[in-house]
């Protein structure tokens, strides 16, 4: 039995180890029109941990940036002890710059922090510890040296401590420091002090402004101790080929939180340093995306030459990869002591279609790679993005191979389409993508095309409907009866069922009908409250496309129930409580069905709105906000009308308890509230006393 029970373990162990290792523990995901993550297959994935053995030279100290150069070899500043690795294509190294001189003698560099290789390939280094800029060559000689500048921005309290620096074309030297709030520092070719770049504007907040108003009457402490309004310091940028510069604006923490009130934010700066950002991620996608990312701390990106962006943080050690658009491409990484994780994430670039991150921590280069899926997600963008739409089809349909519900495939493939004039074909795809703009501009060709092809069956059942309705008018004018509410009708001929009908086109002498002769009818108020849930829910699934597309598993029935219950419940109970105070007639049961049957018109507007939905493009959306607009109106006239003759009370006076009832919904929803609030305090209490009582009989 033993030898049995030995030889099981044994065959557990061996399945196990044999098992093939996971290529990273994490998931890569993106955001899809919804707002919602979802998993995706890998988009990189690990290749290479490169540590200072695997480059040839001995362990890395601490590396604190990463460059590489339009030659494609790779510089790793490497701050512990001071030097500049170079590295060839295969990652090997080619030179190792340890000893700097300037003017024939000894000028180590110390807590350098960042680097940049220009197109002559000379070295620039942000020698944070100095105090200075220099510039060498692989020999280590240092043939210019930046100080601080001259100038009225940096007085004596202000300390030169340069951290990032990148180079346009022109030879412009742009320098991020340490506590310097104006933006970049700005030096020409001849490294020459120019000004600041690209400096965040402070946003005017009511906060700001009732603390600029306090200040006005605060001594020096005390206005020392408030916070203080300046435009952030920029984290980190990049230079794309065109000379436009990305940059990171880090979002404010919030205190004692470790989170932020907003993602960091990300921008695209010309010459003018004007941004340029363009963002087509869908709203709500990028809604949930800024949401996430507010636990997250961007320390570096790296735009590449076919328009990708990588953004990398410290916080979770996650990169998020951006087309051109700024539109998630996926999103991966994570913080970890495994293949394809980070311990302290400080640079990321790209060699080729590598993607390269340096790990301070780890004091490592890790090497992502394209995978299938990701190779087909580049080849696709590119095409898209050159407006080759049809190139970009296989490789769209190599993706969905890999991933049938990505959004950004289907966008591209209906873009394709669109181009072709293949329009209701187009239509298909912009709906699994999710696109309602671009599905409202096929729709628009297809309903153009459609009604002219159509135009003489079109115009005829026009003729037709018409026809149909005077015939209907005429046989129900031969039918009618004389019978006369207040304005000719005699009542006792129309049932309380129709008499609910009436009230919408007379509501002054259907509600006096209904006053009385007492015809309301709890029942048909229970059946429009019923049509009021359902026109809810028919808003949310069945809206046109073209003006909303929503997500199909969000519809939740109980909560238009009960939002509308609510509302509805408070509105009566407001209005009843007013009316025992001021006089009013009318019931709790007879406001409830005033109410519902003045929401008949908005009620029928808002079916009708759903139905015109699907036939109109996003440009006409005014068309159902007035359809609404005049749904509201003849509900509130309706209600109007109802209210002054049940109650019993003028037109000002009627006018008047609507306003108070509006009050009051407010003042109950606070008491109920504060009711809870003192609730939860009791039972707190109540729970506090129960454990002490516990524990002194356990104690005795």
């Amino acid at each position: 039995m033993r030898r049995k029970s030995v030889c099981i373990c044994i065959l557990i162990f061996s399945v196990l180890f044999c098992l093939p290792a996971a290529a990273a523990p994490y998931r890569s995901y993106t955001y899809d029109s919804y707002g919602n993550a979802v998993t995706i297959p890998d988009v990189y994935e690990p290749a290479l941990i490169l540590n200072g053995q695997d480059m040839g030279v001995q362990t890395m100290g601490t590396p604190t940036d990463l460059f590489v150069s339009q030659s494609g070899d790779i510089y790793i500043l490497d701050s512990g002890p001071g030097r500049i690795l170079v590295l060839d294509g295969n990652y090997k190294a080619k030179s190792i710059i340890d000893h700097f001189t300037l003017n024939g003698e000894d000028s180590p560099i110390t807590d350098a922090s960042g680097l940049f290789v220009d197109n002559q390939n000379r070295i620039f280094v942000a020698d944070t510890g100095n105090r200075r800029v220099i510039r060498t060559g692989t020999d280590g000689v240092i043939t210019a040296v930046i100080d601080k500048p001259e100038s009225a921005y940096f007085n004596e309290s202000v300390e030169f401590l340069p951290e990032k620096l990148v180079i346009d074309r022109a030879g412009n030297l742009y320098v991020k420091c340490r506590n310097i709030y104006q933006g970049a520092v700005l030096f020409d070719k001849e490294l020459g002090f120019e000004g600041f770049f690209g400096s965040e504007k402070v946003v005017t907040t009511a906060k700001a402004l009732s603390d600029f108003f306090w200040k006005q009457f605060m001594t020096e402490e005390q206005k020392d101790a408030m916070a203080d309004y300046v435009p952030t310091e920029i984290t980190n940028f990049d230079i794309a080929d065109d000379g436009f510069i990305f940059s990171i604006s880090p979002g404010q923490n919030i205190p004692w939180q470790n989170m932020k009130t907003e993602m960091d934010g990300i921008r695209r700066l010309n010459p003018k340093a004007t941004d340029t950002t363009v963002n087509k991620m869908s709203k709500s996608a990028y809604q949930s995306m800024a949401q996430d990312a507010r636990r997250l701390n961007f320390i570096d990106l790296t735009y590449d030459e076919n328009g990708f962006l990588n953004i990398i943080d410290d916080q979770k050690g996650r990169i998020y990869h951006f087309d051109r658009n700024l539109q998630l491409i996926a999103a991966f990484g994570s913080l970890g002591d495994y293949d394809g994780t980070f311990l302290g994430p400080v640079a990321i670039d790209m060699c080729g279609e590598d993607l390269l991150v340096l790990d301070s921590k780890k004091a490592t280069v890790t090497v992502f790679r394209l995978t299938d899926m990701g190779r087909a997600v580049h080849q696709a963008v590119g095409f898209y993005n050159q407006g080759n739409y049809e190139e970009a089809i296989e490789p769209w349909q190599r993706v969905l191979e890999h991933n049938p519900n990505y959004e950004l495939a289907y966008i591209g493939i209906g873009s394709a389409l669109y181009n072709r004039q293949e329009h209701q074909s187009a239509m298909e795809y912009f709906l699994k993508g999710r696109d309602s703009e671009r599905y409202s501009d096929a729709y628009k060709e297809y309903r153009i095309i459609s009604m002219r092809s159509n135009f003489v069956y079109i115009f005829a059942g026009l003729i037709a409907v018409f026809a149909a309705m005077m015939l209907v008018r005429y046989i129900l004018r031969k039918r009618r009866r004389g019978i006369v509410l207040t304005s000719g009708l005699q009542s006792r001929d129309i049932s309380r069922y129709k008499l609910a009908f009436y009230t919408v086109l007379h509501p002054g002498g259907g509600f006096d009908e209904l006053h009385y002769r007492r015809k309301n009818s709890l029942r048909m108020s229970i059946l429009y409250f019923a049509a009021l849930v359902l026109m809810g829910a028919f808003e949310q699934q069945f809206i046109g496309p073209q003006i909303n597309m929503r997500d199909p598993n969000s519809v939740n029935l109980t909560g238009v129930f009960f939002s509308r219950l609510i509302i509805l419940f408070l509105f009566v109970l407001s209005n009843w409580a007013l009316s025992a105070l001021a006089d009013g007639k009318a019931t709790f049961i007879d406001i409830w069905i005033i109410t519902l049957y003045s929401l008949q018109p908005y009620i029928y507007c808002g079916f009708l709105r759903v139905l015109v939905s699907n036939f109109i493009i996003k440009e006409e959306a005014a068309y159902l906000q007035f359809i609404m607009i005049v749904g509201i109106l003849w509900s509130l006239t309706m209600l109007l009308s109802g209210i002054m003759i049940f109650h019993e009370y003028e037109l000002g006076k009627t006018i008047l308890s609507l306003i108070i009832t509006l009050i009051g919904m407010l003042l109950i929803i606070f008491l109920v509230f504060l009711l809870y609030s003192l609730f939860q305090q009791l039972t707190s209490t109540i729970m506090t006393l129960m454990n002490e009582i516990s524990f002194r009989v356990r104690m005795g």
